[in-house]
């Protein structure tokens, strides 16, 4: 199953995280983009994920309890 993840904010060491959480639970990166202009206060980024189906809930669970 593909996932797609695209955080809109800026923090220090975001990117680094998220990889090493994702990875961690299994997931495998099949794409990462990321967009930063310091200047203009602007940051994208896309994280494209291979996980199994039965990981995802897991996953889900993760996401809203650190976006607490």
């Amino acid at each position: 199953m593909q996932i797609i993840i695209t955080p809109w904010t800026d923090n220090v060491r975001l990117a680094d995280s998220l990889i090493h959480y994702v990875t961690g639970e299994g997931a495998n990166i099949a794409e990462i983009q990321m967009y930063d202009h310091d200047e203009e206060a602007l940051f994208a980024m896309l994280l494209r994920i291979e996980l199994a189906a039965k990981d995802l809930g897991g996953l889900r669970r993760a996401f809203r309890k650190s976006a607490v």
